[in-house]
């Protein structure tokens, strides 16, 4: 007995004396999304399956919660995780995402609805880029949602069309 209650002793106080420690490394809770909404890098990302034009959804998105907007897809693995929650959650297909243009000199000049920096040409995240003719199709919506093996991975369609949509706002503490 007297041997295990000096393990049991010793383990308590290894358990108890390493947040004492100085230097170690701190726990910290990690962000939380509501349950409609999936988490990835301190962002939520929730899908909205109300059918709005590109404008309105845009509009719920920022009344959703503060520095909400449309979603902005940097990275492939970004875009297969919220896909991949809106396909356990729903049937949907194809949602709005923050990237639209504006049409200047005949031309589509295309950005994110959150301001997040886009070069004019640049591949998006399944290495396509968006067509800079002019045309009625400046806004863009993810698309193959159900079918994640599809190379196509968004659309460039007009914006008075209606689709579900998917919001991004940071995860709060």
């Amino acid at each position: 007995m007297g041997r295990q209650a000096f393990w049991g002793f010793c383990l308590l106080a290894c358990l108890t004396g390493s947040s004492l420690v100085e230097g170690s490394p701190k726990i910290q809770a990690r962000a939380k999304c509501p349950n409609q909404a999936v988490y990835y890098r301190l962002q939520c990302y929730h899908p909205i399956y109300r059918v709005l034009t590109w404008d309105d959804a845009e509009i719920e998105c920022q009344h959703l919660r503060s520095g909400g907007h449309l979603a902005t897809f940097r990275t492939a693995a970004e875009e297969r995780i919220v896909s991949s929650h809106i396909r356990r959650t729903s049937t949907a297909t194809n949602a709005w995402i923050g990237m639209h243009a504006v049409q200047e000199n005949n031309k589509l000049n295309w950005q994110w609805s959150d301001a997040t920096p886009y070069t004019p040409g640049d591949a998006l995240w399944d290495n396509r880029t968006p067509s800079s003719t002019t045309s009625s199709s400046q806004c863009i919506y993810v698309t193959n949602i159900q079918s994640p093996g599809n190379s196509a991975r968004w659309t460039q369609f007009t914006c008075h069309s209606v689709l579900p949509s998917i919001c991004k706002y940071k995860a709060t503490l």
